[in-house]
C-alpha cells in the first residue's frame, strides 16, 4: 500500500510484500532519492498526486519495479451561502441558497430546525420573528466536510396600536 485510490487523510502507510530480499522505494514528487524500506512506514504528505515507485531484488540480484499512482485529498470543499445573508429581513419567507464544490449538501437554521435538512436547490422556508443561524455543510467525493454558517434577523412589525385619551 498505497493503492491507485484517493486518501481523505494526509498519513499514508508504505507497505511492500513479495519474495525480494530488499525493498526500497521513493513516492514522486517529494523524495529525492531512494528510502530503504524494512517495515510499514507513515508518510505525510500534502493535497496533490503521488506515484509511489517500489523496487526489490533477491540473492540472484535480480532486480524488479513496480508503481502505483495515488492522491491526497484532505482540503474540505469550499461553500459560499448566497442566501440568506446577514441582514435584518422583514419577511417570514427566506431562500436558502448556496454554492461550492461539494457533491452533497445539508443545512440546518438554528434554532428552527431540531436536524439537518438535504439541499440540492433554491429552497424557500417559512419562519417567524427572531434570530437565526443558517449551518450549511457539504460533502466532497472523498468524505471531507466544508462548513459555512451566517446568522440572520427577522422582524415583522405588527399593526400600530395607538391610544388616545383626554385629561379631565
Amino acid at each position: 500500500s498505497p493503492s491507485n485510490n484517493t486518501y481523505a487523510v494526509n498519513t499514508v502507510t508504505v507497505n511492500l510484500s513479495g519474495d525480494a530480499t530488499h525493498h526500497w522505494y521513493y513516492i514522486e514528487p517529494v523524495d529525492t532519492q531512494n528510502q530503504t524500506w524494512t517495515n510499514s512506514e507513515d508518510r505525510t504528505l500534502a493535497d496533490g498526486s503521488y506515484t509511489l515507485h517500489t523496487y526489490g531484488n533477491d540473492t540472484a540480484g535480480l532486480e524488479t519495479h513496480t508503481q502505483v499512482s495515488f492522491t491526497i485529498d484532505i482540503t474540505p470543499p469550499e461553500i459560499t451561502i448566497l442566501s440568506p445573508q446577514h441582514l435584518e429581513y422583514g419577511s417570514v419567507n427566506i431562500t436558502i441558497l448556496f454554492s461550492g464544490q461539494a457533491k452533497y449538501y445539508w443545512y440546518s437554521i438554528e434554532p428552527f430546525d431540531s436536524q439537518n435538512q438535504s439541499w440540492i436547490t433554491s429552497t424557500n422556508r417559512t419562519l417567524f420573528d427572531g434570530t437565526f443561524t443558517l449551518h450549511a455543510y457539504g460533502n466532497d467525493t472523498v468524505g471531507n466536510i466544508g462548513y459555512e454558517f451566517v446568522e440572520f434577523l427577522i422582524v415583522i412589525s405588527g399593526p400600530k396600536i395607538f391610544v388616545k385619551y383626554h385629561n379631565k
